[in-house]
């Protein structure tokens, strides 16, 4: 019996979702550790609405010319899996349905 509980363990870690969020959970830490969150917030409501695009634009080049590369690469994992995770959702979600209508 506990071949199937390892083999359910590794069925359920290995899975595309957890993994995705896993790391989602892992890029927001280090991007919490490495920035001010509040700070950044403050200065985000300090700009006027039509500022707004070209502040966050601004904050990126900054970024990118100081050489915060940990930070850069943290917002682009969280942001590729907030884009990729409802995919892999609903391509799980579909699977399930479809595999227990054919039963």
């Amino acid at each position: 019996m506990r071949r199937v509980y390892y083999t359910f363990s590794l069925r359920v870690i290995r899975h595309k979702v957890t993994i995705e969020i896993s790391l989602f959970a892992l890029a927001l830490l280090v991007f919490a550790k490495v920035v001010h969150v509040s700070k950044v917030a403050d200065s985000l409501l300090n700009t006027s609405l039509g500022e707004v695009p070209y502040y966050i634009f601004n904050v990126v080049v900054h970024a990118f010319m100081r050489g915060e590369v940990l930070t850069l690469i943290a917002v682009g994992v969280m942001v590729f899996v907030a884009l990729s995770l409802p995919w892999h959702v609903a391509k799980t979600f579909v699977l399930k349905t479809h595999t227990r209508a054919l039963v």
